[in-house]
């Protein structure tokens, strides 16, 4: 929808979010992961504010729902579902990365 409007766009901003609708906390986001993965990552919450955290982030995707009709159609789980199924079809490209002394290759699983 935009290449056809380059110029006509050009500089503007759009952000592309969910916004409230389908917004996870990080919690909740862990738990998500958990259940598409099978694997548990232990959470352990931290008393004190970091100058990094953000208690909370709502995406205002107005700009881009009003000049494109855009609005989110995945839900948080399908979301998550889609990232697991490309890192595991990814996999071999992908180890290297996350294991560059070589200790998994070969290994099955994610």
């Amino acid at each position: 929808l935009q290449i056809p409007r380059l110029r006509e766009l050009a500089g503007r901003t759009f952000n592309v979010g969910g916004g409230r609708e389908i917004s996870v906390s990080l919690l909740e986001l862990t738990e998500l992961c958990a259940a598409a993965t099978g694997r548990r990552v232990p959470v352990t919450p931290v008393a004190e504010t970091r100058a990094a955290d953000v208690p909370l982030y709502l995406t205002d995707a107005r700009r881009v729902q009003a000049e494109f009709g855009w609005a989110p159609s995945r839900s948080p789980r399908d979301i998550v579902a889609a990232c697991v199924g490309w890192l595991r079809a990814n996999e071999d490209a992908l180890l290297p990365v996350f294991d560059p002394t070589g200790a998994r290759r070969g290994s099955a699983g994610t």
